[in-house]
């Protein structure tokens, strides 16, 4: 029969429903405490009303048929999220409350309907609330307290009002809009006008108050930003530092994929046709090399037969129709393997049973699924497999068989390649996903649950994160987590790859150094936040042993990086998961991964220490985006379970132990689990792990020539490698000039400012600090006598940047990466520069020349005259050669 109404509410616990059915009025979810997540992935759900409680609850809504939505999430760090498309009028209101939440709106109108049929009120409440725009119609956004964001994804037919007010001199808050994933052109905002701003002939924003919003993040376009009164932060894009040192070198060879139809193939299976087996070939190749062939993110070379396969090259073998080990439809791959060491191995596929009707595995439910047990591995392998039990499948016709088994072939391909379902989070800097949510994790995962663009990866599940097999038939990717571990897999491992060494490093104080290595990531994101972005990562991993102590216990291993304020790093112990370590509970680990700054004190960890026992691919461990708090040494300790003395489940003498001989589910006959129980109880763990360390950054890829203006306020100004600032401006208020502003160089060529705004220079000195995002780089100091200007040089760590000279507007002083370096100038002391103009000289690097300047001078008490002067001028190629060049001035 039909489902009418679903009313889910008050447990005191981590709550989760997941629902893809069909249910007729309305479905409400009222909780108490707990992480609690409700999914709502297809299907038909006419009236959805969710009141979170006090923890970090989730709702995602996608692809599902819905006309009203009501999101209260109460106290805690809660995830909203809407996705999907709709063809009916649509009423959502979602209010965050209390609590650093992330809501995001990424629904799409029908083609050719007006904004007007969907209408959304998103409103953050307290806390530092991230609000994401990437969908369709009429919305009101209202941050609320705290220093809050709100990014400006895609390019949505969208009209957007912001109500943010200003609270007066007490009003300490720092507001952003942040348009650097925005694709519709250049920006033209102004912080200080409540008007309709129109972007796009399809996108507008307005804002209630000329002082409510401190913030701009511009496109990689050219954009004019104007600032208000308050304190400012322009920048013309998102600016990234990048990270030092030398790129990892390409693995020199392909990793060859062949397929293999008809080995497993049985009577009453499937029986792929040529032209399927050719579109599921492409299918899988284009997930990883991209949509240029010849220019590949990575090298993977798809074949059908082996003799296609270079002589002597190692492949791996994705076999069709065949049931994996576990004894189910789904995909198995033989082996995670982390850094690609092997470039063979095996993945099994098996489609028929997943398309058409329903599916189920006997009593076999999709919780009991999820522990994902196989005699690969000894025990508990890690989330290898996929299932989907009790579902309403996709129709088994002939395009449906290539897009599931060119997915779960893809998906599986990625493990045999070092993925794991946890790389499919994203955008990646947003925590986890919900499922599996919080509470699978030991401790509890305390971060935000905020990875909504998960279903949109290529690593994603039913059984791990609660996808379907009707959202696996979409057009997936590779989110950025996976692009990264790609990109180490497809680097030669002798770059990134170490042996721990026999050196003794059991303690902080004699932790082994691991330098991350830079990794060429591509951006394979066709959506999300972080398209199109550039995405700069390192990575390092460590393969490594835990023995025994002189104690009798088992050791930890200790390892020390250096980082900066700001870095995002993500921590993984992997052994369990690792067949290659062996396949007996002696081989593997039962990890705990802490990480501690230079004075021993653990990490802050989303407001918790910075430990983990168990994933929930159990038994890894991992730290999900720990952002560094300050530059400096940090540690890490990789370190094993033991047991509680106090805890009777690991007493041998307790009725309930499982290694009692009294207890009639004891597992004495199971020797691995047994010696697991004794090494938890006794403490002696020992077996193999790899460390994975890795750091990411995305920034804008360029900029073109924008015009920012700070106006009133201490202002800062961000500036981006080969960007054209056409005029860049301090404030208006007091006349104008940089005293009081700060700047903020870009990561490569540099940012060329403007000393004064077209007024009489005076006396004075002015110090100008420069910033990164994250940290002070130096500081220029520029000595300004009466009619005269002295240019003095910045340099900080490896970059340098030239200060120029007053000039009202800075016309095209970049061009095809070059500029051109005025020396000093010497004015009348009754004149005051009004503009200057330079003719080119040639492009021969580091060359002098000569080139005529005109300047046109403002006489006291009027009129104007002009004069011509000869001097002499370098043309620089890179800024790097800025301090050699100086001296020649």
């Amino acid at each position: 029969g039909t489902i009418t109404s679903v009313e889910f509410s008050r447990k005191e616990r981590q709550d989760s429903l997941v629902t893809s059915g069909v249910i007729s009025q309305y479905l409400t979810f009222q909780e108490g405490a707990g992480a609690d997540t409700l999914m709502i992935s297809g299907g038909l759900v006419p009236t959805v009303l969710f009141e979170g409680g006090s923890g970090n609850d989730t709702l995602q809504v996608a692809d599902a048929k819905t006309s009203q939505v009501t999101f209260s999430g109460g106290a805690g760090s809660d995830v909203f999220d809407f996705e999907g498309e709709s063809s009916e009028p649509l009423q959502v209101q979602v209010d965050g409350g209390a609590g650093a939440d992330y809501l995001s709106w990424r629904a799409a109108l029908p083609s050719g309907a007006g904004a007007d049929l969907f209408h959304a009120e998103i409103r953050g409440g307290g806390g530092d609330d991230l609000i994401a725009v990437a969908g369709d119609g009429e919305l009101v956004v209202a941050p609320g307290t705290g220093d809050d964001t709100i990014y400006f994804l895609s390019n949505p037919v969208a009209d957007v009002r912001i109500v943010e007010g200003y609270g007066g001199a007490s009003d300490l808050s720092s507001d952003t809009l942040d348009f650097s994933g925005y694709f519709g052109g250049g920006i033209v905002v102004d912080l200080r006008e409540t008007s309709r701003q129109q972007q796009s002939a399809t996108f507008a924003v307005s804002l209630s108050d000329g002082m409510g919003i401190e913030n701009v993040v511009g496109t990689s376009m050219s954009d004019i930003i104007t600032g208000n009164n308050r304190d400012n932060h322009l920048s013309g894009a998102l600016i990234g530092e990048g990270f030092p040192g030398d790129v990892a070198a390409r693995r020199a060879e392909a990793q060859w994929v062949v397929l293999d139809f008809d080995s497993a193939t049985d009577a009453g299976e499937h029986v792929y046709t040529s032209a399927e087996r050719e579109a599921i070939r492409e299918r899988i190749e284009r997930y990883y090399r991209g949509p240029d062939n010849d220019q590949p993110w990575f090298d993977v070379r798809v074949v059908l037969t082996s003799s296609a396969v270079p002589a002597g090259t190692e492949f791996a073998t994705v076999r069709f129709n065949a049931t994996p080990a576990f004894g189910s439809p789904g995909g198995l791959a033989s082996e995670i393997d982390p850094g690609n060491l092997n470039p063979g191995g095996s993945a099994d596929v098996q489609i028929n049973g997943m398309l058409g009707g329903e599916f189920s595995i006997g009593g076999l439910t999709a919780d009991e699924a999820h522990g994902d047990e196989s005699s690969l591995g000894g025990g508990i392998l890690t989330s290898l497999m996929d299932v989907s039990a009790g579902l309403s499948q996709p129709p088994a016709t002939s395009e449906n068989f290539v897009l599931l088994s060119s997915k779960i072939a893809a998906h599986e391909l990625g493990h045999l390649m070092g993925l794991r379902h946890s790389d499919s989070f994203g955008a990646i800097g947003f925590g986890i996903h919900s499922p599996p949510g919080a509470g699978a994790y030991f401790p509890i995962y305390t971060g935000m649950a905020g990875a909504v663009e998960t279903f949109d990866h290529l690593l994603t599940s039913p059984a791990s994160v609660g996808t379907t097999r009707t959202s696996d038939l979409n057009d997936l990717f590779l989110g950025e987590r996976e692009a990264v571990k790609l990109a180490m897999a497809m680097s030669d491992p002798t770059d990134i790859i170490l042996d721990e060494g026999t050196v003794e490093h059991n303690t902080l104080a004699s932790a082994a150094t691991i330098a991350p290595v830079n990794l060429s990531v591509p951006n394979t994101l066709a959506r999300g936040m972080n398209a199109g972005k550039t995405l700069s990562a390192q990575a390092v991993s460590v393969i490594g042993t835990i023995g025994l102590a002189a104690n009798g216990h088992s050791e930890s291993d200790w390892y020390h990086f250096s980082g900066r304020a700001g870095d995002l790093v993500n921590i993984e112990v992997l052994s369990a998961s690792i067949v290659r370590f062996g396949t007996t509970s002696d081989s593997n680990i039962d990890s705990i991964v802490r990480l501690y700054d230079s004075s021993g004190r653990l990490v802050d960890y989303h407001g918790s220490p910075a430990v983990n026992d168990d994933i929930f691919e159990p038994t890894d461990s991992s730290l999900i985006d720990v952002v560094l708090p300050a530059d400096g040494e940090y540690y890490i300790e990789i370190d094993t379970f033991r047991a509680e003395t106090s805890d009777p489940f690991y007493d041998p003498t307790d009725p309930g132990n499982p290694l009692n001989p009294a207890n009639p589910g004891n597992v004495l006959a199971i020797p691995d689990l047994a010696d697991a129980f004794f090494d938890a109880g006794n403490d002696t763990d020992t077996g193999s792990y790899q460390l994975i360390l890795t750091r990411f950054e995305a920034s804008s890829p360029d900029m073109g020539n924008d015009s920012i203006h700070g106006m009133g306020g201490t202002d800062i100004i961000n500036g981006l490698s080969r960007g054209q600032y056409r005029s860049l401006q301090g404030g208006e208020a007091d006349g104008g000039g940089s005293p009081g502003k700060q700047f903020r160089p870009g990561n490569r060529y540099g940012l060329l400012l403007s000393a004064a705004d077209g007024n009489s220079f005076g006396a004075t000195d002015m110090s100008v600090p420069f910033t990164s995002e994250r940290r002070e780089l130096g500081t220029l100091t520029t000595l300004v006598e009466l009619g005269t200007l002295r240019q003095r040089l910045l340099t900080g760590r490896e970059h340098s940047w030239g200060f120029a000279s007053s000039v009202r507007q800075i016309e095209d002083l970049f061009e095809n990466d070059e500029l051109i370096l005025l020396s000093s100038r010497r004015f009348d002391s009754t004149t005051s520069l009004l503009s200057t103009t330079v003719e080119r000289a040639s492009r021969n690097t580091s060359q002098e020349q000569s080139v005529t300047t005109s300047a046109q001078h403002e006489q006291s008490p009027g009129g104007t005259s002009t004069s011509t002067t000869e001097e002499d001028v370098i043309v620089l190629a890179d800024w790097s050669e800025l301090l050699e060049a100086l001296d020649q001035l």
